[in-house]
């Protein structure tokens, strides 16, 4: 499960979960949640405070909102004391996956960034059998307060009394180097998510038991994760040459995970490999480990091809080349700045760029192979192959929204879900030549079609619901021209740091 923001193309599919759950509170207690408006839902997307659960297909499993302040239930006006979470809402076939408690501990990790104090949830006072299942997530019941008629809060709050509940966040987590102390809690920890999943090994009984010798007299590293005086995870750098290290044994007590010691960890470790002027960092694990996987890619590992018989459970072996210089390649040209005027000059530039690009892109690509096509442009981004095959994507959809703009008026753009096309196979693996057949068909057509527009179709407009407002055809095109050349300096600046001709 991962949980990502609402967005207005969702709010259908929202619409039918809230009426869903509103059926199941009728049906357990008699009474429920009103009908919220579309306009009601909206705002909270627009605010950016709705958000859903998605399982592993993309399918949206449940949604809930935030506020930062709660100055009539809680008297926090300022928004300093805690994330407040509303409207949870579970669809039927995932009742009993605990999605309920992600949403809390991903509450909790938000709420430990951004420094406030608690995680803080109300409920009908009535419903007991909801009162019972918020203990059980961990929320400690604080008291109940009776609500006053007001404008101030949505409907279905006036005149009720509700149950108010909270949980504390913690302070904070610190990573330190290891000490014989806790030589114990490198051991526990490891092998109970070990035997949790898979089986010890007799390579993992070695390592664990005798850590100094396995790890550090080879120049390795061993860091834990502290809370308030108490261990509670650990991760392990083991030199495996002259320029690689492995992190390897990362694990995290049961009872504080999800609340972001893992990735802290493995940052930590990252932070650490790059301070003893490690080239190559390596790591083995397994598919059916995804939050894992999920934080490795985030953090800018990659797969790569896994040798065989290293461990027996590991399926998949990612790595991070900690070159500074590739992981500053991904604004090699800075971030997009909208210009604050776009003058018919400027015009002209755009169309002039756009039109030369595809030669400009070909001419760049021509000496590469299919193992330069398949590196990727800086640590954990995707390959030139999949850059060259985004820039298809993205331009035909650029195209399409321009068309759009100038024979309806201010239409609703679908944006595209450009990660995921990525990953698609016609993406990953296949030859770039009808990419770039494509950009140079798209290209020419585009030309032919900005250069015959007037003053007026320049300032027509299309809506982009992800960016929440209208865009005109000039903005788009300033956009355009900037997406490509930010991507062929990328490939441009890969190609001089690998010293590729």
């Amino acid at each position: 499960m991962r949980i990502e923001r609402t967005i207005i193309a969702d709010i259908l599919t929202v619409e039918m979960i809230y009426s869903e759950a509103r059926a199941y509170q009728f049906q357990q207690t008699g009474y429920g949640w009103p009908v919220f408006s579309k306009s009601f839902i909206e705002k909270e997307i627009i605010e950016k405070r709705h958000f859903k659960v998605l399982d592993e297909d993309d399918e949206m499993a449940g949604v809930f909102s935030i506020v930062k302040a709660e100055p009539i239930i809680w008297n926090d006006k300022d928004g300093k004391q805690a994330i407040y979470l509303h409207r949870m809402a579970i669809r039927n076939q995932y009742r009993g996956n605990n999605i309920a408690k992600e949403v809390v501990n991903w509450a909790m990790t938000e709420a430990w960034k951004h420094k406030k104090k608690f995680i803080r949830v109300d409920t009908w006072a009535n419903n007991d059998a909801l009162t019972d299942y918020y203990r059980k997530l961990g929320l400690e019941w604080v008291g109940k307060k009776q609500l006053p008629p007001t404008s101030d809060l949505p409907e279905h709050y006036n005149n009720i009394e509700v149950n108010l509940f909270e949980d504390k966040i913690m302070k904070a987590i610190n990573i330190e180097s290891y000490r014989l102390e806790w030589k114990s809690y490198f051991e526990q920890f490891n092998r109970a998510w070990i035997e949790k999943y898979f089986v010890l090994e007799d390579i993992d009984k070695y390592v664990l038991s005798n850590p100094e010798e396995a790890i550090l007299k080879g120049g390795g590293k061993i860091l834990f994760a502290v809370y308030d005086g108490k261990v509670i995870g650990t991760v392990a750098l083991k030199k495996t040459d002259d320029e690689t290290m492995e992190l390897t044994k990362m694990a995290v007590n049961e009872n504080y995970q999800g609340i972001g010691a893992g990735k802290m960890l493995c940052q930590a470790a990252i932070d650490k490999a790059k301070d003893l002027s490690v080239k190559r960092l390596v790591l083995y694990t397994q598919t059916v480990l995804k939050p894992a996987l999920g934080i490795y890619k985030k953090l800018g590992f990659i797969e790569v091809p896994i040798e065989l018989g290293k461990y027996k459970r590991a399926d998949t072996k990612m790595e991070m080349i900690l070159n500074d210089n590739l992981q500053n390649n991904q604004y090699p040209t800075g971030k997009y700045k909208e210009p604050e005027v776009i003058t018919e000059e400027i015009c002209i530039s755009f169309i002039d760029m756009i039109a030369s690009f595809p030669a400009n892109l070909k001419s760049t690509l021509m000496s590469l192979n299919d193992k330069k096509l398949d590196t990727p442009y800086r640590n954990g981004s995707w390959t030139v192959r999949q850059v060259v095959h985004h820039l298809a994507d993205s331009n035909i959809n650029c195209f399409a929204r321009i068309k759009f703009a100038l024979t309806e008026d201010n239409p609703i753009i679908k944006p595209f879900a450009e990660e995921k096309w990525a990953e698609l196979p016609d993406a990953k693996h296949i030859s770039i030549l009808p990419s770039l057949n494509i950009l140079e068909g798209i290209h020419e057509r585009s030309a032919i079609l900005l250069k015959g527009l007037g003053k007026k179709d320049w300032n027509r407009t299309f809506f982009h619901p992800d960016l929440n407002k209208s865009q005109t055809v000039a903005e788009a095109i300033a956009k355009y021209s900037w997406h490509c050349n930010h991507h062929l300096v990328q490939i441009k600046n890969l190609k001089k740091q690998m010293q590729w001709k």
